[in-house]
C-alpha cells in the first residue's frame, strides 16, 4: 500500500469517526426530546382524567371520600 492510500485511508477513518459521533449526539438529543414530550404527555394525560373524575363526581351527586 502506497503512502497515499494510507494517508486516504487514514482521512475516510477520521471522516467516519466525525459523522459517527455526529449521529450519536443527534440521537441522544433526540432521545432526550422525546422522553420530555412524554413526560409532558403523561402529565396531561394525568390532569385530564383527574379532571374528567372530579368533573362525574360532581354530576353523579356522590362525593369520594
Amino acid at each position: 500500500m502506497g503512502k497515499n492510500a494510507k494517508e486516504h485511508r487514514k482521512k475516510v477513518a477520521a471522516r467516519n469517526q466525525k459523522v459517527k459521533a455526529a449521529q450519536n449526539a443527534y440521537q441522544k438529543l433526540m432521545n432526550e426530546q422525546m422522553q420530555k414530550y412524554l413526560e409532558n404527555l403523561r402529565e396531561s394525560a394525568m390532569k385530564q382524567q383527574q379532571e374528567e373524575t372530579v368533573e362525574n363526581n360532581n354530576t353523579t351527586g356522590f362525593t369520594m371520600q
